[in-house]
């Protein structure tokens, strides 16, 4: 940048260079808010789908509760995976199911990917007492990557459960038909 400051009163270049000073520092902290807008609030990076997550830090909150909070009017149900070698979950002996996938640790970071048969509205993954992150999608997804719960471990250990949040769709119509018929008597 090049200031033309000759020939100027000393008021006037005054105000130019608070002027170039102050673009400057938006430059600079645009590159900052463009670099933060990667990761979540949490510091915890986006998902793949470009969900932020939601830091929740206390309770043990299930789907009818992050409802209630995040999603007023909707009613969710859950399904909830645990276990530390498990992949698919099932829901009943044949209904919706959840695959997790990729699992790993990447700088001290657990992270996943999951896929569903089903629609879901949000996933919460619970660690420790303390570092949980709701990743709320909208509209539904069946399927994200990259997601985890807030950085670092708290003093509990690691991942204790993710809930996979959906919804009872009021589109869905349900058919009930009924049958009549006639029937004739003969003369006696």
């Amino acid at each position: 940048m090049t200031l033309a400051l000759y020939g100027k009163t000393k008021r006037r270049q005054g105000g130019l260079m608070l002027a170039a000073l102050m673009a400057i520092l938006f430059a600079t902290l645009g590159g900052v808010a463009t670099f933060q807008s990667a990761r979540g609030a949490t510091g915890t990076p986006v998902s793949g789908n470009g969900v932020t997550p939601i830091a929740i830090s206390t309770g043990n909150p299930t789907c009818a509760d992050l409802a209630t909070t995040y999603a007023p009017g909707e009613t969710w149900l859950g399904l909830l995976a645990t276990g530390a070698n498990a992949t698919t979950f099932v829901s009943g002996t044949s209904g919706p199911s959840v695959t997790i996938s990729n699992a790993q640790i990447v700088g001290g970071n657990y992270t996943f990917n999951w896929t569903s048969t089903f629609p879901v509205d949000a996933v919460f993954v619970k660690q420790g007492s303390t570092r949980h992150n709701l990743y709320i999608y909208n509209p539904d997804s069946t399927g994200d990557t990259g997601l985890g719960p807030q950085q670092g471990f708290d003093n509990s250990g690691g991942v204790s459960h993710v809930l996979f949040c959906y919804d009872v769709d009021p589109t869905r119509t349900v058919r009930v038909g009924k049958v009549t018929s006639t029937a004739t008597h003969p003369a006696a």
